[in-house]
């Protein structure tokens, strides 16, 4: 017990000394996400994605503010009832959350809105099940959602463990050329994984 206790004092001591009122660096890790839903399709399971980019945090008092520019896939797997096949529908965003928390020892505990900035849209399915009118076009150009987590800092490392939902629908309701209707409407759901490093 007393071993334990020495360890967490060493590292709230590494801490404090080595507190800044304004830091920034770089970070990237894994997004486990799902969309809600897909024109024609079934059920949607989740999958895994990718996410980096920059952050910048300023402190004081143990408050902080945190906005970052990330790059961020949403992606979700759907299966046709009568084939079986899966579909991956993959939507990458340039996220811009700007996250408003309180530093507790090396913990960090936030939350904030989410600016999200459609940069492509990816399907990938068998030849079968390929949608023709999939496009970026068909979703929202700009969109907003809410991100809520625990971060632990120790030196120059960050580690962060997020949940990110959208607000409203990501999709569009559209009419083709045949005068055929199709609701892209969908929202996505993500648990984030991140690995920091502080260059400022």
């Amino acid at each position: 017990m007393k071993k334990i206790a020495a360890i967490l004092f060493v590292i709230l001591f590494v801490h404090t000394a080595q507190a800044q009122p304004f830091v920034a660096g770089v970070k990237a890790g894994i997004n486990v996400s799902t969309l809600s839903k897909a024109p024609n399709l079934g059920d949607a399971n989740s999958t895994t994605g990718f996410v980096f980019g920059g952050f910048m945090r300023a402190s004081a008092a143990g408050f902080f503010v945190q906005p970052e520019v990330l790059l961020t896939q949403r992606r979700g797997v759907f299966t046709d009832d009568s084939s079986k096949l899966t579909v991956t529908n993959t939507l990458t965003y340039l996220d811009v959350p700007v996250l408003f928390g309180y530093k507790v020892a090396v913990f960090r505990f936030s939350a904030g809105p989410n600016f999200q900035f459609l940069m492509g849209a990816n399907q990938d399915a068998p030849q079968l099940l390929k949608d023709p009118n999939f496009s970026k076009n068909n979703f929202n150009t700009a969109t907003i959602g809410f991100q809520a987590g625990v971060g632990v800092s120790l030196g120059k490392i960050s580690i962060d463990a997020r949940y990110d939902a959208s607000i409203g629908d990501l999709g569009k309701t559209i009419i083709t050329t045949a005068g055929k209707q199709i609701n892209y409407s969908t929202r996505a759901n993500m648990f984030q994984l991140t690995l920091g490093y502080r260059i400022l």
